[in-house]
């Protein structure tokens, strides 16, 4: 067997998936939703925390399509991206008489309306027509109506991604027609991440009482383990005990970098596949760090993003204040930021209090407000990618690392 079937950072893992991302209530609660019909499903949790994962599993007998929200500029790109994912495209046509046939079916009269075009292996169905007169076809204005045409009631579910990357005008446009679908019978999950779950419900309060929540949280230690313990037999390899935590403690709660940390050791003891006889390994804190220090170089390449927020904006012409710390190295409050994002303990999502603490500790001093600087930082990661990086939530106060493999290049790199 090889590594990377045991030990999967992308997909749905197999051997490896050791239990359901949520509680069994949870479970019962989206198997209750799907069944009842109308119900927008909510998976609320952190980034990798097995939202997708969960979806994709409890999917399996029915078709599944995944779209992101991501650097869409209306509401109708998402629908659009909907039908394309399906297989098919919406066309407004005007009325007319047709001979011959459309797309192998004999010809009629046709009104004006929304047709669909399956996809096939060549590209898309074209229509066999002769016609008694002109007919114009154009894109349809009302995608929408497309989707709920072509999925209502069918076994087929809606995945929207990456809601929070919406404009405000977006998110609001969504709103409304999410509501409108779902009561069509589209059945619609939409994934969210904490501190952003109600951004729907404040463009559409009328979603309330239509919407079940299906709530993920960080994994702790012991079941991040169980995906090393269970994994690794497979491929022969006899870790000594506790080595298995010692690499859960760097995986900040989420599976998905635990899958991937795996994957890594697997690689460097030489385990790419089944070893035959199986063997034993120690594990200790060096062969963690040059685990972690490999994994932030092979797969989490933010050295500009990181040189750019830790340079922080512009200064126009006035130095800002340095901070000695206890082994003469002076550094900014960007510079003491990027540290502080490192420190121990692990995580991805930090409150204002938290970080403030973390940077009075690496200055050994107590540090102007930092918030404006975290505000600036997450600006500047975000411009430099086409995807959000860090999510910075000002008025409440926290910051997330979206990316966890930026926290990994920022720990490890």
């Amino acid at each position: 067997m090889r590594a990377t079937e045991v030990f999967k950072p992308q997909g749905t893992p197999i051997h490896t998936l050791v239990r359901e991302p949520v509680a069994v209530e949870s479970v019962q609660d989206f198997d209750d939703a799907i069944e009842e019909t109308g119900k927008l499903v909510r998976v609320v949790g952190p980034s990798k925390s097995g939202k997708t994962v969960f979806v994709a599993t409890k999917a399996q007998d029915r078709d599944l399509i995944r779209v992101s929200a991501s650097g869409i500029n209306s509401g109708a790109d998402l629908w659009n991206r909907v039908l394309a994912s399906a297989g098919a495209e919406a066309q407004r046509t005007t009325s007319v008489e047709l001979g011959g046939t459309v797309g192998g079916e004999a010809g009629g009269k046709g009104s004006a309306g929304v047709i669909f075009a399956k996809v096939e292996t060549e590209g898309k169905v074209k229509a066999d027509v002769s016609a008694k007169r002109t007919t114009a076809s154009t894109q349809a204005s009302d995608p929408l109506q497309a989707v709920v045409q072509l999925l209502a009631r069918q076994e087929v579910w809606v995945f929207i991604d990456d809601f929070h990357y919406a404009t405000p005008d977006v998110q609001t446009q969504l709103a409304e027609q999410i509501k409108f679908a779902a009561e069509e019978g589209v059945q619609l999950i939409i994934a969210l991440i904490p501190g952003r779950s109600e951004d729907i419900l404040r463009r559409n309060t009328d979603l309330q009482g239509r919407i079940v929540d299906i709530p993920f949280t960080y994994w702790n230690i012991d079941d991040l383990s169980e995906i090393a313990e269970h994994g690794f037999p497979f491929l022969g390899v006899r870790l000594e005990p506790g080595s298995a935590q010692l690499l859960a403690k760097e995986a900040a709660g989420t599976p998905q970098l635990m899958q991937a940390l795996c994957l890594e050791l697997a690689r460097e003891l030489g385990a790419r596949e089944t070893l035959d006889p199986p063997q034993h390994f120690e594990m200790g804190a060096d062969k963690v760090a040059t685990i972690c220090t490999k994994l932030a170089s092979n797969r989490a390449d933010f050295s500009s993003t990181i040189d750019q927020m830790r340079k922080g904006p512009p200064t126009r012409g006035t130095s800002r204040k340095s901070y000695p710390d206890t082994n003469g190295k002076v550094r900014d409050v960007y510079e003491l930021l990027i540290a502080a994002f490192g420190m121990d303990p692990p995580q991805l999502t930090f409150t204002y209090d938290e970080l403030q603490k973390r940077v009075d500790q690496l200055a050994g001093a107590d540090v102007a407000s930092v918030w404006e600087s975290v505000r600036h930082m997450s600006d500047i990661a975000n411009n430099m990618s086409a995807e959000k990086k860090l999510d910075f939530a000002g008025d409440l106060r926290w910051v997330s690392i979206l990316d966890p493999y930026l926290f990994f290049a920022l720990r490890w790199g």
